[in-house]
């Protein structure tokens, strides 16, 4: 364990920026995603028997984006306080 702490200890700021990047990238994908289905009125769905299953997304996608939104907002905040952060 004392190898992974020698490498990772003289590039952790580099490796935080690095994931926190990619975490925001993340959630911008999401976003695109999330905004996307809203377009959607109904989702079908084909069951076994034949029938028809049919529901409304609206609820659960308003949930998502919320979420995360909030979750980008987190995120964004910590990386320029981190970054701001004298050390």
């Amino acid at each position: 364990m004392n190898w992974i702490y020698s490498l990772l200890r003289p590039n952790e700021r580099a490796i935080a920026i690095i994931v926190s990047v990619l975490l925001i990238a993340f959630n911008l994908v999401n976003l695109y995603f999330i905004i996307d289905l809203l377009t959607y009125d109904e989702i079908v769905g084909y069951l076994n028997d034949g029938g028809l299953k049919c529901s409304d997304p609206h609820d659960f996608i308003y949930v998502l984006l919320i979420t995360s939104s909030l979750n980008l907002l987190f995120l964004i905040a910590a990386l320029c306080g981190w970054l701001t952060k004298d050390h």
